[in-house]
């Protein structure tokens, strides 16, 4: 907003005011570069392949091998590990989603990242930005971008088609991070609810009781050559004097 203020004799004064449309080219433009990005950085996790012959190390390997050794072996054993990863394809698949549908906007209308200049190109969903077409679509409706981007229909929070695209994204990253805390946890801490941390503990639990089993076996297997070696130096003695009454 512009105020011309005219001289203290001038009985009117003159209010002008306009769209400061470069600013929001600006920021749409942000936004395109900024998911290009992000989507750009979760498919080279999914594409990202394991490195064979690169197994986790155990402690005594580590125990045999230098820092730098380990730091450059774990890196190698952890590429990959994403590869073609369930929850990792389903984030890109909906971010993708999110913004080739259309926004409801009511009584027919609709509004979309297309009819504001942005398109996508090639197989991963990149975006490109026509500025012109952009300010085309500003000058016919000042509000096409906040609808595009911004509107939410509090009447019907689950219809994402009434949602704008950054409500959209928004909404799917918080249930990925949900769903990431659910599957990986947020901490090292096993002890936390999670599928990855409770796979640990059964493990953990498996090998506490391998090691009792072992044991047990082991103590057993000490009785039974005890035994044998008892039995062994019996007959010893018994042949000894068998012998010594034959001679």
């Amino acid at each position: 907003v512009t105020y011309t203020a005219l001289d203290k004799t001038s009985s009117a004064a003159t209010v002008s005011i306009s769209q400061d449309t470069d600013s929001i080219i600006d920021k749409v433009k942000s936004f395109v570069s900024e998911y290009n990005t992000l989507l750009a950085s979760l498919y080279e996790k999914y594409d990202e392949k394991p490195e064979s012959g690169y197994s986790p190390l155990t402690q005594s390997q580590k125990d045999q091998m230098k820092d730098e050794q380990i730091t450059k072996w774990e890196e190698k054993a952890k590429k990959g590990t994403l590869y073609h990863d369930q929850t990792l394809g389903k984030i890109i698949q909906n971010m993708r989603s999110a913004i080739s549908e259309s926004v409801d906007l009511g009584n027919g209308k609709t509004a979309s990242v297309f009819s504001i200049g942005i398109s996508t190109t090639g197989i991963k969903g990149q975006l490109t930005l026509d500025e012109d077409k952009l300010k085309k679509a500003l000058d016919n409706d000042p509000d096409i971008v906040y609808n595009t981007f911004a509107k939410l229909d509090s009447s019907d929070l689950d219809n994402s088609s009434k949602s704008g695209i950054a409500q959209r994204l928004g909404d799917i990253f918080v249930d990925a991070n949900s769903k990431i805390k659910d599957r990986a946890g947020s901490s090292s801490d096993i002890t936390e609810d999670s599928d990855l941390n409770t796979l640990l503990r059964n493990l953990q639990t498996k090998m506490s009781n391998f090691k009792r089993t072992m044991a047990t076996f082991e103590e057993q297997l000490y009785k039974k050559y005890d035994n044998m070696e008892s039995m062994l130096a019996k007959l010893g003695s018994q042949l000894n004097y068998v012998m010594g009454s034959s001679s």
